[in-house]
């Protein structure tokens, strides 16, 4: 049984298109962008793995430091000073 695709290589092109103008571009974002284009309904999940083979994968951080907005100017102003004194 072989498996039929879903994308043909016009849709793959378009993909790659829209993701070098807008890398940050999500699944469901892409979905809707090919149905009013191409009239095709395809799954989240089936952009999910064209993106990932075709090397567009993303990364969300695990950590973050959390700062208090009061202290956001002071940390901003300490990072200008490291910066002019190297």
């Amino acid at each position: 049984m072989m498996k039929v695709k879903k994308l043909n290589d016009d849709h793959i092109d378009f993909i790659e298109i829209c993701l070098r103008e807008n890398p940050e571009l999500t699944s469901r974002e892409m979905c809707n962008k090919k149905k009013s284009v191409f009239g095709i309904n395809v799954s989240v999940t089936t952009v999910r793995r064209t993106r990932v083979t075709m090397g567009w994968t993303s990364r969300n951080t695990r950590y973050c430091q959390t700062v208090r907005s009061a202290n956001i100017p002071k940390r901003f102003e300490h990072a200008l000073n490291c910066i002019k004194n190297n």
